[in-house]
């Protein structure tokens, strides 16, 4: 029997995924309201998941996330820009990278998302609309109620 990736500190040769919480619930990860059975980012609920199904579909599945290509870390589509300027370790050329999107705009494909866009319109825009240069559309599918009521 293979030893469990998490008995190395991370899932084979990946680093232990660093998920920020979503922006709008935040709040409700202090309270702690959220569901451990459902990814906080796409609301894709398993009852199959915990903390380690969670951070595979982080790392690699959930399609509100990606790595980003500068630096590799796991962040919010929806916070592209914002990492970019701010938080991105690859300095001048992230910097430049995050000139280059304009406000309103998804980072990838530069659809209008609108300049105050919630959580919800990022569902829309990843998770029904489909984003045609989100590197995870492919699992699109299996979501056809997130981000719906």
């Amino acid at each position: 029997v293979a030893p469990s990736p998490r008995a190395a500190g991370g899932w084979g040769d990946m680093p232990s995924p660093q998920v920020p919480p979503p922006r709008e619930a935040a709040e409700a990860a202090l309270e702690g309201d959220l569901d451990p059975t459902m990814c906080q980012f796409c609301l894709r609920q398993d009852a199959q998941n915990d903390e380690g199904v969670l951070d595979v579909h982080y790392w690699r599945e959930c399609p509100m996330l990606m790595l980003c290509e500068l630096c590799e870390q796991v962040i919010e589509i929806a916070t592209l820009h914002q990492h970019l300027q701010e938080e991105c370790e690859s300095g001048e050329a992230a910097r430049a990278k995050a000139a280059s999107i304009p406000p309103g705009r998804c980072g990838l494909c530069s659809a209008d998302v609108g300049c105050v866009a919630t959580d919800e319109d990022w569902r829309q825009h990843l998770l029904v609309a489909g984003c045609p240069e989100n590197p995870r559309d492919s699992f699109r599918r299996f979501y056809p109620r997130a981000g719906r009521g």
